[in-house]
């Protein structure tokens, strides 16, 4: 419910078909489980999915799943051996769109 709720307040809740809640895997990342969940509740596959993180851990789950992985590093910077998990790094959300 909290999760929801602040994606309602934020205004994005209107603009997903399907969501994967915590309480919904059993394994946290860098467990890909939830990757590959999200992509068979879509009916996508995963090498047509992206992700999109911020984390090393949601990289490696993203890596683990065979899901192309696009990074924004506000919070944190990779390392170099965490940049091999990465398909391509952006600044800010706001410049993925368009370039995927």
């Amino acid at each position: 419910e909290s999760a929801k709720r602040q994606l309602e307040e934020t205004g994005v809740y209107k603009y997903f078909d399907n969501l994967i809640y915590g309480d919904e895997i059993n394994e946290g990342k860098p467990s890909p489980e939830i990757f590959l969940k999200a992509c068979e509740k879509s009916k996508v596959s995963p090498e047509e999915a992206v992700v999109i993180e911020d984390s090393v851990l949601g990289a490696m789950a993203s890596n683990k799943a065979k899901i192309k992985c696009l990074v924004v590093e506000d919070t944190m910077k990779f390392s170099d051996e965490e940049n091999k998990l990465v398909f391509k790094k952006y600044n800010t959300l706001l410049d993925i769109i368009g370039n995927l």
